[in-house]
């Protein structure tokens, strides 16, 4: 997955959760009638006072208040965690993603209270170059999220974000000669589509097949490690194994166009949540692309 986007996208879903889960039985029976503004203001105001709220590198919750029957949440995005263009570009999908959030198990319950009092979520964003965005979730948007999302499994929410998370950034360079061109959801396998520029490799891309295997398996083991990134794609590839799926990878020689596929199994996932894998090296591990075939 892209970096990237991802950062972007989970410091917008982070925001809203870590807002929600701090909301008590109590709090959230303020939201039950719309005609309380000042209470609602009150409480709003106790988490703009702990702002601003920062997520490591990703972004910070400047501010949170209340307006025009709408919670306001303003985010800034970090330099490195991603840019506003990529949401504006994107703007249904986005949206498509902050409903998804508000339908999980632990912001379940303020977002069905936040419908009975007909109160809409806003974020803002801002990015490093001084770029502005907004979506808006009317109350009647979280209820149709709801009844939709309610349908899915928590693990298969976690599938479905991560995949979204990189395939509206698509084409995706990689590498030199990698770029990542699609992405699908079977009911085997998540499905990764690749172009490479295989003349570069100075080998057929078929005789590459068991490299390109390994490599993935180390990067899929390597970023499932420690920190909030770590944790991240290691709750994607178990929710992967809950559900019975595996990983697909398919390429596609630009140049030649032959076509190599490899697939790794629920169990291969399984093994690498588990540390098997763990000593593996990396790509970066060796010296250039036709060393670590020779290693292999």
């Amino acid at each position: 997955m892209n970096k990237n986007l991802k950062n972007v996208m989970m410091a917008m879903v982070v925001a809203i959760m870590s807002i929600s889960c701090e909301w008590s039985e109590e709090k959230v029976s303020l939201l039950k009638s719309c005609g309380k503004d000042q209470e609602i203001v009150e409480l709003v105001k106790k988490y703009d006072a702990e702002c601003p709220m920062a997520f490591g590198e990703t972004g910070t919750v400047n501010s949170v208040s209340y307006e025009d029957n709408s919670l306001v949440i303003k985010i800034s995005i970090h330099g490195t965690a991603g840019s506003v263009s990529t949401l504006q570009s994107n703007k249904e999908e986005t949206k498509e993603m902050i409903c998804m959030s508000l339908s999980k198990d632990s912001n379940k319950r303020l977002t069905k209270k936040m419908i009975e009092a007909d109160i809409d979520l806003k974020v803002l964003f801002s990015d490093a170059t001084g770029e502005r965005t907004s979506f808006k979730i009317t109350a009647k948007e979280m209820k149709k999220a709801l009844e939709k999302f309610s349908k899915m499994s928590e693990e298969e929410k976690i599938i479905v974000n991560g995949v979204f998370g990189t395939k509206i950034n698509l084409p995706l360079q990689i590498d030199d000669i990698t770029t990542l061109t699609n992405l699908s959801i079977t009911a085997k396998d998540v499905v990764y589509y690749y172009d490479i520029d295989d003349m570069e490799t100075e080998r057929e891309l078929r005789e590459s097949v068991n490299f390109m295997k390994v490599l993935t398996i180390s990067q899929i083991s390597h970023s499932i490690k420690n920190g909030f990134e770590g944790n991240k794609n290691r709750q994607f590839y178990k929710a992967l194994v809950k559900c019975h799926q595996g990983v697909k990878v398919k390429y596609h020689g630009v140049n030649t166009g032959k076509n190599a596929n490899f697939n790794i199994s629920v169990s291969e996932l399984r093994d690498i949540l588990n540390g098997e894998y763990d000593d593996l090296p990396t790509m970066e591990e060796w010296e250039d692309f036709t060393d670590a075939l020779d290693d292999l």
